[in-house]
């Protein structure tokens, strides 16, 4: 088919952005949908995780983040909201809960307070308070862009999806940049605008991606293919092992590729024998005799995760040209021929039946109602 259609990714940038005050962050914040509020705090959590992970102090000292709460009413207080303090006595909007990993002891401190109640150096403390300050700042771009009415992407989205879907139907090794792929997926659910520097990422994404296809592969693409892949997409790439050939062995096997120059291989009568168990009409028989596959000889060998991605396509789709449109590239490869082979075969059985019904039916117009009545009758004595 012809290359498919895609949409001119559209640039955005910040228009004149500056920090935000309080106010203004709360005011935004509290035009979002609830879905974009649990993103801000969630990626705001996992920044601030980052900041604490990434001090060399912190990292060997006896304390860990555990947690972020806000104050969305502070400094103004309420008597149906519980306040937060720090371990000091003064009020907070943001508590940092850390947690000693020795004694399993919990506290609640504000920004100020790291270094009295953490015994670390001044200068350390100082560091963690400018980088804290900065996850707000790194908040404030989105906040920013909604302001300005700039939704997700969906144009920068469909061109990503359509580049690996290609490189899917390619068979071609290409290692994706999956903290990138994750937050786009989780933006996108929340229709939550990117980041500046993670759109240019993606951009750069597509650019390699595209360098990799090949004009000879264009031929198995299709529009519904496409649809179906860019469906799945979004839960698909939270699944690692669909997108890198390596992680679809089991960890010993991963372990021995790193020492190892030899890729692992595997012979044709494993996918013989998983097409003869995915072929298995019995949707519960077919889920108990793949479970005892995984678990035995070189069924062992592939990731749980890989099998249980195959049931979920079969269920969907059954055993066709659709189903191996959705499984790893290293799995459609061992399946193909069997599959194509049972796709064959239906389709020549149907001819036979469809040209079978047409002779029957000819046979049939020669007789008036009540023998025809009769014959087909006769006939339905005999399938039993």
């Amino acid at each position: 088919m012809p290359i498919l259609e895609l949409p001119e990714i559209k640039e955005y940038d910040l228009p004149e952005f500056r920090a935000l005050t309080i106010k203004e962050r709360l005011e935004i914040y509290a035009r979002l949908t609830r879905s974009q509020r649990e993103l801000i705090d969630a990626h705001r959590k996992y920044l601030i995780k980052s900041e604490f992970l990434k001090d060399s102090y912190l990292k060997a000292s006896d304390w860990e983040f555990q947690d972020l709460k806000i104050d969305l009413n502070y400094p103004e207080k309420e008597s149906n909201q519980t306040l937060l303090y720090c371990e000091c006595g003064r009020r907070l909007k943001y508590q940092y809960i850390v947690k000693s990993k020795e004694t399993g002891k919990v506290m609640g401190l504000g920004s100020q307070h790291f270094k009295d109640h953490l015994k670390i150096p001044q200068q350390v403390a100082t560091e963690i308070v400018s980088r804290l300050n900065n996850v707000d700042l790194a908040l404030d771009e989105l906040l920013w862009l909604k302001r300005y009415g700039v939704e997700f992407p969906e144009e920068l989205w469909e061109v990503y999806a359509f580049n690996l879907y290609q490189i899917q139907q390619a068979n071609t090794e290409y290692e994706i940049n999956f903290s990138l792929a994750h937050r786009l997926v989780d933006f996108k659910e929340a229709n939550m605008p990117l980041y500046v520097t993670d759109f240019k990422a993606v951009q750069q994404e597509i650019e390699k991606m595209g360098q990799i296809g090949r004009e000879e592969d264009k031929e198995s693409l299709t529009e519904e293919g496409f649809t179906r892949f860019k469906k799945s997409l979004p839960t698909n790439l939270k699944k690692e092992t669909l997108f890198n050939q390596a992680l679809i062995w089991s960890s010993q096997i991963q372990k021995r590729i790193e020492t190892h120059s030899e890729v692992p291989v595997l012979p044709k009568r494993f996918f013989e024998e998983l097409f003869l168990i995915l072929k298995d009409e019995d949707e519960v028989s077919r889920k108990r005799h793949l479970s005892y596959f995984s678990n035995k000889g070189m069924g062992k060998w592939i990731q749980k995760e890989v099998y249980d991605h195959l049931l979920e396509k079969v269920e969907e789709y059954g055993l066709n040209s659709s189903f191996l449109d959705e499984i790893h590239p290293f799995m459609r490869v061992g399946l193909s021929p069997f599959v194509e082979t049972l796709e064959s075969s239906k389709k020549i059985n149907d001819e036979k039946v469809k040209n079978s019904v047409k002779k029957i039916t000819n046979l049939l117009s020669e007789f008036d109602k009540e023998i025809q009545r009769e014959i087909v009758k006769n006939l339905s004595v005999y399938l039993e």
